[in-house]
């Protein structure tokens, strides 16, 4: 499997979320990551629009702190035994955007965004966080 190959894996509990290939590993590991349902306080580093892909009908989220690291055996297990449904592959720009939103959202696993950064050259964003109250003033 390669990077933007989607499937629904249907033994996660969650057979209807759509899973993406982030990151393929030389051993022939993935990592992956699925796509929820939009909902209040979820993670807003990657949302996806309705219609974005065929299988992604209503406003979704990518869910970093889910991305699982699956082995090779896994995989070739998982499609012999019919596991796994495939969908269309996502399309370059968003999953561009999906690779660098696991750098960069605070969900990710540390190592999780190490693979990434390797597989893609996606380096962290630095993002500056505006203070909400003013600063106290200081000795003269």
């Amino acid at each position: 499997m390669k990077p933007g190959d989607t499937f629904f894996d249907r033994t996660a509990g969650i057979p209807w979320h759509l899973w993406v290939v982030v990151a393929a590993l030389d051993d022939g590991s993935i990592l992956a990551v699925n796509f929820s349902h939009h909902r209040e306080g979820c993670d807003e580093t990657c949302i996806v629009e309705p219609g974005a892909h065929p299988s992604i009908p209503d406003k979704s989220f990518a869910f970093y702190r889910r991305a699982q690291l699956l082995n090779a055996d896994y995989i070739e297990r998982s499609i012999a035994d019919r596991l796994w449904g495939f969908a269309d592959p996502l399309p370059d720009a968003l999953l561009a955007s999906v690779q660098r939103g696991a750098v960069a959202s605070p969900f990710t696993a540390r190592g999780f965004k190490d693979l990434v950064r390797k597989a893609t050259g996606i380096e962290q964003t630095v993002v500056a966080i505006r203070r909400t109250r003013p600063r106290k003033p200081g000795p003269a």
